[in-house]
């Protein structure tokens, strides 16, 4: 099955959500979406140019660290990441960021593509370190992670492979 597409400006695009490797030109809007949420992080601090810069030049040598921008349609709607770690796949870097019409559960979608991408790379646990009191936390329980353990400063979740558990948002 082909997916759908729509072109724009001689180039196709497809429809609905769909996720696109993250590059250096979308930094400055990843900057800007991580300082809008800042309280989110466990990093909490504002992060200047430079800093966003030096992050990104370190990634890109990183071989099985992917960043990726959740697209609909055409409208950058977030950013989700994905890294292996000895103890499995850590989801991270999860940015809501544009909210337009017709995009709601475009996030939730892009964390099912993300998964998808981990597991055909290599399969083992899945998992997330959220900051207790993040309302990602009820997000991740709605989008297919169950609590392994709640510590002090973080909840730790892991996807759970059954898709009747799965929501919207």
């Amino acid at each position: 099955m082909t997916a759908e597409v729509v072109v724009i400006g001689g180039q196709a695009v497809p429809r609905g959500v769909w996720l696109r490797s993250a590059v250096a030109p979308d930094q400055e809007l990843l900057r800007g979406w991580r300082n809008a949420n800042q309280d989110a992080f466990f990093q909490r601090s504002h992060i200047a140019p430079e800093a966003q810069d030096r992050w990104f030049a370190g990634y890109l040598l990183r071989p099985d660290d992917f960043l990726f921008i959740v697209m609909y349609d055409t409208i950058p709607c977030g950013c989700l990441g994905v890294r292996l770690r000895e103890e499995g796949w850590d989801v991270y870097n999860v940015i809501r960021g544009t909210r337009s019409a017709g995009s709601r559960g475009a996030m939730g979608e892009g964390l099912e593509l993300l998964v998808a991408f981990a597991r055909a790379r290599r399969e083992g646990p899945i998992r997330a370190e959220v900051l207790q009191g993040n309302p990602a936390v009820a997000w991740y329980s709605r989008n297919g992670f169950e609590v392994l353990e709640r510590g002090t400063m973080s909840v730790t979740m892991r996807w759970v492979d059954k898709p009747e558990s799965r929501g919207q948002g």
